[in-house]
């Protein structure tokens, strides 16, 4: 059994990698208990952790290294996370290995996952995340049939473990949840159209190591920030940043969430009534920004509140647009609105627009409606719409969205919001 369970660590640890500059950054999920022995890919000339970070009452986990050598044997002592600093034989910092400590029936989910999934493009085992009791799946998935394989584990039934046997009359303990956050890329339908396209919400998750003048900060290589972004579709909609991984990952995975629910409850609705009118708005209340999503069927109001944000916490993307909490929040809003507007109801952005009648999304519907000449309805809006994004994209070499959340034009003036 400890065989099996160290060939998927040495699995993770070694596939996981993120950027190309600075110490390779990678991550292994194990349970409070464990052992593991993982290998490094260089030698190895001494171990450390971040000062007060796995030390006395607060060490998470016991290592033991082959100095020289390229193995660390690893115990898990109590739920948590700590990131392990591996210095080679060349006095650099060459590897940090994100250990994450969680409960068996989590990290047996987790393991779950990674299986599951195992074969499909674009999906690695550093976008299926670990977040309390949650176990997130991000990435890039190339068709819809992986993105139903993907949904497919939020509502599959694992087999739960055995009680232990000297303890028959024990009962697991419940299962944790599996969220399936992808993106479904639009580059195969944009090639076949025929392929279908859905406009998924799907959840991003961004680790930036501090860094000074450009390059990794010497000392603090144990140190990051942790960025979220939400899509639906190819649009983002919402950006969260925290130094806390956990705290920031269920933050956006929630707001993902509830956002994905509405619009399959809307879809539903549509199916057999009248809905009218459907809006994203923003509000403030007891002095936290509201977003939510209403709309109207026969003579009943649904909906709900979508995420409540402190000022604190729209502080820095506030600082990158130029202007105040309340213009931003309403920024996002319309752009969740305008986003709502192409994928679901195949109508020309309105809220994001400028006095003078441009916007970001505007070339979005222009491309789509060039593309598909007259036949731009309902129907066919969601793949009209990632096939423009992808010409668009190929044409410009990079993401038009790019700095979509925290750039909304200079004249755009939402007035007062509503408290």
């Amino acid at each position: 059994m400890r065989t099996a369970a160290a060939a998927i660590a040495f699995l993770i640890l070694t596939s996981t990698v993120w950027g190309a500059e600075g110490p390779q950054r990678k991550r292994i999920v194990m349970y409070k208990g464990e052992q593991l022995v993982v290998t490094t890919e260089g030698s190895i000339a001494t171990v450390t952790a971040p000062a007060g970070t796995n030390d006395g009452a607060n060490q998470i986990v016991r290592y033991v290294f082959d100095q020289y050598g390229r193995n660390i044997a690893l115990q898990a002592l109590k739920v948590g996370e700590v990131k392990l600093l591996v210095e080679n034989t060349d006095s650099q910092i060459g590897e940090i290995a994100h250990v994450i400590v969680t409960d068996k029936p989590t990290s047996d989910r987790y393991r779950y996952v990674v299986g599951a999934l195992t074969g499909i493009q674009g999906i690695a085992s550093e976008d299926i995340h670990v977040a309390g009791d949650q176990v997130i799946v991000t990435g890039n998935v190339y068709s819809v049939p992986d993105l139903s394989r993907c949904s497919v584990l939020e509502t599959q039934k694992m087999a739960a473990p055995a009680p232990p046997p000297r303890k028959p009359r024990n009962a697991p303990a419940p299962l944790p949840k599996i969220l399936c956050m992808a993106h479904l890329s639009s580059g195969a339908p944009a090639i076949y159209p025929q392929l279908g396209y859905i406009p998924a919400v799907s959840l991003q998750i961004n680790e930036t190591a501090s860094a000074m003048s450009g390059g990794p900060t010497t000392g603090m290589e144990g140190s990051s920030s942790w960025a979220g972004i939400v899509r639906l579709g190819d649009i983002p909609v919402l950006t969260l940043t925290s130094p806390d991984r956990v705290q920031l990952i269920a933050r956006a995975a929630r707001f993902a969430k509830k956002l994905d629910r509405s619009v399959v409850e809307w879809k539903k609705q549509a199916e057999s009534n009248r809905v009218y009118p459907t809006t994203f708005n923003a509000r403030l209340v007891a002095g936290t920004y509201e977003i939510g999503m209403t709309w109207k069927y026969d003579q009943g109001t649904r909906g709900e509140a979508l995420i409540g944000l402190t000022p604190e916490e729209l502080q820095q993307a506030s600082v990158r647009s130029g202007g105040g909490s309340d213009r931003l929040i309403q920024w996002w809003s319309g752009i969740l609105q305008d986003a709502f507007r192409l994928y679901y109801l195949a109508t020309r952005p309105s809220r994001t627009l400028s006095s003078a009648g441009q916007g970001p999304l505007l070339p979005l519907y222009q491309n789509a409606l060039r593309l598909s000449g007259s036949n731009f309805e309902r129907s066919n809006a969601p793949v009209a719409l990632a096939r423009s994004y992808f010409s668009i994209k190929s044409a410009t070499g990079k993401d038009p969205f790019e700095n979509l959340l925290t750039q909304p034009p200079a004249d755009f003036q939402p007035g007062p919001i509503t408290q």
